[in-house]
């Protein structure tokens, strides 16, 4: 296989990732982004190159955004970094970054993922602890001996253990 092959195999990859695959330069500006952006920001690709990329952050996560920046530049490869980014009608889109800085290209190359779906299971599943720890309905799980696995917090404040 050619060269020209892998590259534009890898070039396809990019262009139609469902994750926002990007590079900005040491100043923290758009150089390229990916199609992704218009689905997950609603933004096109010409409104935000050229612009900083704290311009699409969340006014609360900015602070963490840039000292996460910061550390990408210095060589830190960055994991897991969530933030919320400003969906073009306003809405909060929460965002899991990966970002490394390329030495050989002066460019952090950086792939962003919307983790909206994930954050509203995590939401469920906190409720349902509250639900479970602070309910009035006894819950409790328990094996096939019949020992208890499991016991909500209800089941302390009405039998008293």
């Amino acid at each position: 296989m050619e060269v020209n092959q892998h590259v534009s195999g890898w070039e396809r990859i990019i262009k139609n990732s469902l994750d926002i695959v990007c590079t900005l330069d040491r100043q923290g500006y758009y150089i390229n982004i990916n199609d992704a952006c218009k689905q997950v920001l609603g933004y096109d690709k010409e409104e935000i190159i050229e612009h900083h990329f704290s311009d699409f952050v969340h006014p609360l996560d900015l602070a963490s955004s840039l000292l996460s920046a910061e550390h990408v530049i210095q060589g830190l490869k960055v994991h897991n970094f969530e933030n919320r980014c400003i969906h073009k009608n306003g809405q909060e889109v929460p965002i899991l970054w990966s970002a490394v800085w390329s030495e050989e290209d002066s460019l952090m190359l950086c792939v962003g993922r919307d983790i909206t779906d994930q954050q509203l299971v995590r939401q469920k599943d906190k409720l349902h602890q509250v639900l479970v720890e602070h309910g009035i309905d006894m819950l409790a799980m328990f094996d096939q001996e019949l020992n208890f696995l499991y016991s909500g917090g209800s089941t302390f404040r009405i039998m008293g253990y």
